[in-house]
């Protein structure tokens, strides 16, 4: 069970040498992702390429942190695998659900303004990203603390939110759902909570009801 912790970012999370991806939304909302090059890329340019899609789903190459297995073992699993429960919970594939639930939400016309918001899950980041664009505060949960510092934390900084510093407007924080429930306290509450391709275990069920719930 990943211990659960805050992670506070650094403009030293902005990656020079990613490529970026646009993803254009049905309600003109442009949201700006990194896209890390495959360690075996021979891609030695420290100028970011843009590129621009449509709402899709996409995966990119990174690196992971793990006592039991050793690197060589952790890039196969990200190379080969969705998910290994308690090692790494998919954090660096960009799922459907996270643009359906962006296409979702521009439909209800909700204003962000002044709201707090946490995302379950959050891998990219790309929902809680939209929110910060509508002027929300955003808490970015994820089990992987790689995934954070790699992608979630360079992909708010690379959309420039409204000018605003990211440590006034965001926090990151790792860690399993059961001890981050603890952490965040009884008065912790927030107006909105998005979470998508979440759940994929039951025995995960009770530990996300308590968090929604808590």
């Amino acid at each position: 069970m990943a211990p659960a912790h805050e992670i506070f970012p650094s403009p030293q999370d902005i990656k020079s040498n990613y490529q970026i991806e646009e993803v254009k939304f049905k309600d003109g909302t442009i949201i700006k992702k990194y896209i890390k090059p495959h360690p075996s890329s021979n891609n030695n340019s420290t100028t970011p390429k843009t590129t621009t899609t449509t709402s899709s789903s996409s995966s990119t190459s990174a690196t992971l942190s793990n006592d039991k297995y050793t690197q060589s073992e952790l890039n196969n699993i990200i190379s080969h695998s969705d998910l290994v429960p308690g090692v790494y919970e998919g954090g660096f594939k960009l799922w459907e659900c996270a643009i359906d639930i962006i296409e979702y939400m521009s439909t209800l016309s909700i204003n962000f303004r002044n709201t707090s918001v946490l995302e379950i899950g959050c891998g990219h980041g790309i929902p809680g990203i939209y929110t910060l664009l509508g002027g929300a505060t955003v808490t970015f949960l994820d089990y992987n603390e790689d995934v954070l510092r790699q992608l979630s934390i360079p992909n708010v900084y690379l959309n420039d939110i409204n000018g605003a510093k990211i440590e006034q407007t965001t926090k990151f924080i790792s860690g399993d759902w059961a001890l981050v429930d603890n952490m965040l306290g009884d008065e912790t509450k927030y107006d909105y909570m998005l979470t998508s391709d979440t759940l994929y275990s039951v025995a995960s069920y009770g530990k996300l009801l308590s968090l929604i719930k808590h």
